[in-house]
C-alpha cells in the first residue's frame, strides 16, 4: 500500500503522506494525477525528509506555507467571553446557502480552495452524516450574514479532518479533508472542531472574528467536549495571535509544498 494518500479537493489536488515517502511512491501518486487531467497539486507532510523533499521539486512542487493544527482544552478560561449583545443563529439549509457562499466568497477572495466554493461545494457537506445545524453559527448584522463559525464533532477515527479557514484577515487556510489519524498528539477522546470560521470583509475590525470563536467552542463545550481543535495557516499571524490568546497551543505542523502537474 502506497504511503501517499491521493484525494481531489475542488478543483485541484491534494497528497498526503503518513508516513515518509519512497521517490516511486511519489512519482506513481504524481502520475495518478496527470493521468486524471492534472491540475494544481498541495503536498501535506510531517517533517519532510531530504528525499521527499528532493520529489517534490523533481516534480516543480515548492515549498508553500506550513499548516498548523492548533488545539486547546474546553471549555476556554471564563474570561474568554462573547461580548454583550453578539448572538448567533443555526445555518438554515437551502435558505441561507446563497448568501452564505456570497460571504465565504468575500471573506476567502485569495484563498486558493475555501473561496472556490460553489453550490455543489456546499450542498455535499451539508448531506455529510457529520453536519449538524446547530453547529453552524450564523451572525447577522441588520439581517445579513457578516460571520460564521462552523464546528464539527469528530470521535478519534480521524475521518473527518478540515483545515481551518479564518476569513477576517487576508491570508487564510482553506478547509479540506486532512485525515490526522496518524498524529499522535491526538487525544483518546472526541474533539470539537472549528471547521471554517469567516467574516464578511465589510465587518472587519470589530472583533468578530474573536466573538465568534469564542462562540463556536462555547457551543462544543456546551456538547460535553473538553478538547478543541483547528487548522491555520502558517504565515496567518493575526489569526494565529488570536487563537494562542484564547489558550490554544501548537500540537502538530504539516510542511506544505505546491505546485502545478500538467
Amino acid at each position: 500500500m502506497s504511503h501517499v494518500h491521493v484525494s481531489r479537493v475542488n478543483r485541484g489536488w491534494v497528497l498526503r503522506s503518513h508516513d515518509h515517502v519512497s521517490p516511486d511512491e511519489f512519482d506513481a501518486a504524481i502520475s495518478t494525477i496527470r493521468s486524471s487531467g492534472g491540475g494544481a497539486v498541495r503536498w501535506f507532510v510531517s517533517h519532510p525528509t531530504d528525499v521527499e523533499k528532493s520529489c517534490a521539486k523533481r516534480h516543480h512542487l515548492t515549498p508553500d506555507v506550513p499548516l498548523l493544527l492548533m488545539r486547546c482544552d474546553l471549555p476556554l478560561d471564563a474570561r474568554h467571553r462573547v461580548p454583550d449583545g453578539f448572538s448567533t443563529r443555526p445555518f438554515r439549509p437551502g435558505l441561507d446557502n446563497d448568501e452564505w457562499l456570497e460571504v465565504n466568497a468575500r471573506a476567502f477572495a485569495g484563498h486558493p480552495e475555501q473561496g472556490d466554493w460553489n453550490h455543489v461545494v456546499l450542498a455535499e457537506r451539508l448531506a455529510a452524516p457529520w453536519f449538524d445545524p446547530h453547529g453552524f453559527l450564523i451572525h447577522e448584522v441588520e439581517g445579513r450574514i457578516a460571520g460564521f463559525c462552523w464546528t464539527q464533532v469528530h470521535d478519534d477515527a480521524g475521518v473527518h479532518h478540515h483545515h481551518d479557514a479564518d476569513g477576517h484577515h487576508h491570508d487564510h487556510t482553506g478547509v479540506q479533508h486532512h485525515d490526522h489519524a496518524h498524529d499522535e498528539h491526538r487525544p483518546s477522546e472526541p474533539a470539537g472542531e472549528i471547521y471554517v470560521i469567516g467574516v464578511d470583509p465589510a465587518h472587519h475590525g470589530k472583533g468578530l472574528g474573536r466573538a465568534l470563536t469564542i462562540a463556536g467552542f462555547a457551543h462544543l463545550s456546551g456538547k460535553g467536549l473538553r478538547h478543541g481543535m483547528l487548522y491555520v495557516a502558517g504565515d496567518n499571524a493575526p489569526a494565529i495571535g488570536l487563537y494562542t490568546s484564547l489558550g490554544m497551543r501548537v500540537a502538530h505542523q504539516d510542511d506544505v509544498f505546491s505546485g502545478v502537474v500538467a
